[in-house]
């Protein structure tokens, strides 16, 4: 059970990074973007460390308060439940 939501994790993760990757080079050409309600989704199933991190190494949606203001706050909330789950 462990090894599969490890894999599942790893996989959420470089999709995620994949797609916010891809937004800022479809930005700067003007081509079909994705959603910020999808990076928040994909955050709040856990990729919200690799988005926090890639926000701010490649530049991207750092200028917008959706973003810097809610991923420490899911950061949070996540680090707290996993927190409450082991005691």
């Amino acid at each position: 059970m462990n090894n599969y939501l490890f894999i599942i994790g790893t996989l959420l993760n470089i999709i995620t990074a994949f797609l916010f990757i891809y937004d800022k080079y479809a930005s700067s050409r003007r081509l079909q973007r994705i959603s910020e309600k999808t990076f928040i989704l994909l955050s709040i199933f856990g990729a919200s460390i690799t988005l926090y991190f890639l926000m701010y190494i490649i530049h991207h949606k750092t200028r917008k308060i959706k973003f810097t203001v809610s991923l420490p706050l899911i950061i949070t909330i996540q680090i707290c439940f996993l927190f409450y789950l082991s005691c």
